[in-house]
């Protein structure tokens, strides 16, 4: 039976699907969460430096990328020619084959990402990208009927015919949300990396199991490819658990995706205090305790109330 965090990783959580529709099940597959993070910090903190050497880090990556995957395919194509192979089970030839297709796609997409990142000369335009472009979400992309999307800087941010109900929501829509396809761009070549150096090590896997059990080599005697298959296994364990182990004391931040996107807006908020009157929505919306809150309808009227009688006071004196 599957655990609730297993199916949890797979499945997109709610604030996923308010903010992204349908497109929170791509995001969830072939996204990643440490790249979702790093974008949101790099929109959210609106610091050029930071946008820059986001930049130039994600060009560098894609050059390393690139050269690892190149590795790969070298290998993979090694594989094809493997003594016997014909001979051992088909799921080793086409394990080979679909990890050399991932690692030269993997190639690909780090090329073409490292030189669309290099057309964007200003920290404006890196935060551009990793908004998305304008687009409308329509019915089926959005949970929301008539949401549209037009990502643009805080400081360009206005809220016309807008309900004012939804302006927090549609603040960070706007300005402090990483659009899914810079997520997923970014995220596609180390995804295709890892899955082809998994295809890759179970293609030799099914290799040395099937040599051994179907005895292919005559001039050996089967126990030399039955230790081979062992060390194997034995060598892939420990080198899988050292990166689990490692994994285990890299520190992660726990918190929500919403927690994270409403620190941002809500710091941006702060260091403008008077954006709300600007907007002309302080009647409806208040910043307290450095929060945004919506102001209610009772809390609206008694303010009315309490003005309206102070008023009759003064006329009465």
């Amino acid at each position: 039976m599957l655990s609730f965090d297993i199916v949890n990783r797979f499945l997109p959580t709610a604030q996923q699907w308010r903010w992204y529709g349908i497109g929170a099940i791509s995001l969830k597959m072939y996204g990643s969460r440490t790249v979702w993070l790093l974008q949101a910090q790099i929109i959210g903190e609106l610091q050029d430096e930071d946008a820059i050497a986001f930049k130039k880090m994600a060009c560098d990556e894609c050059t390393m990328i690139a050269v690892a995957a190149a590795i790969v395919a070298q290998i993979a194509i090694t594989g094809l020619s493997l003594d016997s192979l014909n001979k051992t089970h088909w799921t080793a030839k086409s394990c080979f084959v679909m990890s050399l297709t991932f690692s030269l796609v993997s190639v690909y997409y780090s090329v073409t990402q490292q030189r669309i990142l290099g057309r964007l000369i200003k920290a404006k335009d890196v935060r551009h990208w990793i908004r998305g472009r304008k687009q409308a979400v329509n019915r089926i992309l959005s949970m929301e009927v008539g949401f549209k999307l037009d990502p643009c800087e805080p400081d360009d941010y206005s809220p016309e015919n807008l309900d004012i109900r939804d302006l927090k929501t549609d603040f960070e829509r706007q300005c402090f949300l990483p659009s899914p396809l810079s997520v997923i761009t970014l995220s596609a070549p180390q995804v295709l990396l890892s899955g082809s150096l998994s295809l890759l090590l179970i293609g030799l896997g099914i290799y040395l199991g099937k040599f051994w059990i179907r005895e292919l080599d005559p001039t050996e005697p089967a126990t030399d490819s039955r230790n081979v298959f062992i060390l194997y296994f034995i060598g892939l364990y420990f080198s899988g658990g050292m990166y689990v182990v490692l994994g285990w004391f890299h520190g992660k931040d726990k918190r929500s995706e919403s927690d994270i996107i409403d620190g941002y807006m809500n710091g941006y908020l702060a260091s403008h205090p008077d954006l709300l009157s600007r907007w002309n929505v302080d009647r409806y919306w208040c910043f307290q305790n450095g929060i945004l809150k919506p102001i209610s309808s009772t809390e609206t009227e008694e303010t009315s109330t309490v003005v309206q009688n102070g008023m009759e006071g003064i006329n009465n004196v």
